[in-house]
């Protein structure tokens, strides 16, 4: 069955991205404005009016009768930058920078501009630039770490939202970063103080902790948010975003009939609407309370008909309730609304392979490729389908693909297995070594060990590894089915016999609880955040 296609995003990339605590725009005129202020402003309305042309004409005659005006340079960047012109607005920065080598806020609104245009590499020069300038400045330091973080540099970002930190001890935004840095860095530690340092800023404490929250949860610390939430309940506009933390916290750690009756405790504002009804779908299906998941997920696709998560959870809860046709109809609703969703297109892969209709999936599948190439696990599932209908050099290419881009250990389990089927059992055993040295208890590559082994006639040791298999999964058919083979041929014909009877039981069982396996993999995304936006203020 297919397995690993687009997972929902993490919610911990949004809040990075929202720009809470922005830095003020510092102006260059806060003191006492400077003559041409009334010329810039009219030109700025035509600006914003939609006339770049005689905007552009209106700054170029203001700079003409202030040429050394590096502050009013800095100003038509920003005003450019704030329409969206941005390649504009650059080289007015570069005059600021001229006249004046030791502006500072031009240096960061460079750096902005540039990260605006993708150029990472100048923005950062740029950025840093600003931070030598003025290495009291808060603001520089804390936009060059979001940068850093757009640049997967973690361990440099939590030396800069550190800085910014310790020069703006009471503003939660540098700590926010400065955790979620740490943990992308591999630093917990330093992310737990950071975490704990948000919280104990004076004030209200009800929206430190539900980011806190979300933050620890978004890093896969879900025992530390539950923790702290439990630990520190507030009242008040917080507390929907609270319940909503406490139950992500719960849902991650299994506990999804909890998690679903947290969610009915508190009526979720509008802008949280869709995540509650998401997460509590989800919990419900998971807790076996399929016909609510149902409900729940139909509701989440009223509220907003126009993303593909509600549909793409409701089809798998469908599929898990055997109602396939139901859960096509509610992909192909899906894809009216959102026409050519990778997630969508890659469920209805799913279902078509469910039904056996191969060169459908196939063909779902290329579709979702098509709208969206780096998706790892759906180049596995397309190997897998490609296997299926006995095209092993395209199985093989698109396992190599899934591999290149950094696929589960599941998906090196499967292209072993069709090296196997295809006699490649050096490069099957290699692939299987590898996996094993990083995992030792990934059942599935002991199973597909013991199925090369018998392949090569290494009974005795297809016997040991089969047997390691069932030993970290009982319920596992296939172990059971290759080891009846292993078993009769070192002469063990009894105990054959037990495991073919042991194989035949467990095989009964093997469709329902793939059908639960591929619903745990859709509801239960990825536990870590994948990233940030770079969203810095112009000063």
């Amino acid at each position: 069955m297919l397995r690993g296609g687009p997972r929902l995003k993490t919610r911990l990339k949004s809040l990075l991205a929202t720009g809470v605590g922005v830095f003020l725009f510092y102006s260059a005129f806060a003191q006492a404005p400077p003559s041409w202020v009334g010329k810039y402003q009219e030109a700025v309305n035509l600006l914003r009016g939609g006339n770049l042309a005689a905007a552009t004409e209106a700054f170029e005659r203001l700079w003409k009768a202030n040429p050394q005006q590096y502050s009013l340079a800095n100003a038509v960047g920003t005003a450019l930058d704030s329409a969206g012109h941005h390649q504009e607005a650059t080289d007015w920065y570069k005059r600021a920078i001229e006249l004046n080598p030791q502006f500072t806020s031009a240096y960061n609104n460079l750096g902005l501009n540039y990260a605006a245009q993708k150029d990472f590499a100048s923005a950062q020069e740029a950025l840093e630039t600003a931070t030598r300038t003025d290495p009291g400045n808060e603001g520089a330091f804390y936009n060059l770490g979001l940068l850093q973080l757009q640049m997967d540099q973690f361990r440099q970002a939590v030396q800069s939202f550190r800085r910014a930190h310790e020069l703006k001890p009471g503003d939660p935004d540098p700590l926010v970063r400065l955790a979620y840095a740490s943990f992308r860095s591999g630093q917990r530690a330093d992310g737990l103080r950071a975490i704990d340092a948000l919280l104990g800023l004076p004030g209200d404490g009800g929206k430190p902790l539900a980011t806190a929250a979300q933050v620890l949860n978004g890093a896969g610390l879900y025992r530390e948010a539950l923790a702290r939430v439990r630990a520190a309940r507030t009242t008040g506009s917080a507390s929907a975003r609270l319940r909503y933390e406490e139950a992500d916290a719960l849902f991650h750690l299994g506990d999804y009939k909890q998690a679903a009756a947290t969610l009915l405790k508190t009526e979720p504002p509008e802008e949280l609407r869709l995540d509650y009804h998401l997460l509590q779908g989800s919990a419900q299906a998971l807790s076996g309370a399929l016909p609510e998941a149902v409900k729940t997920l139909q509701t989440a696709v009223r509220i907003a008909p126009n993303r593909p998560e509600p549909y793409y959870r409701l089809a798998f809860v469908f599929v898990k309730g055997y109602r396939d046709q139901d859960a096509q109809g509610a992909l192909s609703a899906g894809l009216e609304a959102v026409p050519n969703s990778p997630s969508l297109l890659f469920a209805s892969g799913v279902v078509n392979e469910i039904a056996g209709r191969y060169q459908q999936a196939i063909d779902y599948v290329l579709r979702s490729l098509e709208a969206e190439p780096h998706q790892p696990g759906a180049w596995s599932a397309l190997g897998g389908l490609y296997g299926k209908v006995g095209q092993y050099d395209k199985a093989s290419e698109a396992y190599q693909t899934a591999v290149s881009q950094q696929a589960t250990p599941e998906t090196t389990v499967n292209y072993a297995d069709l090296l196997i089927r295809v006699g490649r059992f050096a490069e099957a055993e290699r692939l299987l070594q590898e996996t094993l040295e990083r995992d030792r208890k990934m059942e599935k590559a002991y199973v597909t060990m013991g199925k090369l082994y018998n392949r090569q006639k290494r009974y005795a040791e297809a016997r040991n590894a089969l047997e390691r298999a069932i030993r970290l999964d009982p319920e596992d058919a296939d172990a059971h089915f290759f080891l009846v083979a292993s078993l009769v041929h070192v002469g063990k014909k009894e105990e054959a016999n037990r495991e073919a009877d042991l194989a035949s039981r467990e095989k009964q069982a093997t469709r329902s609880r793939e059908r639960a396996a591929l619903l745990r993999e859709v509801l239960v995304p990825a536990s870590a955040g994948t990233g940030s936006e770079t969203t810095g203020a112009t000063q």
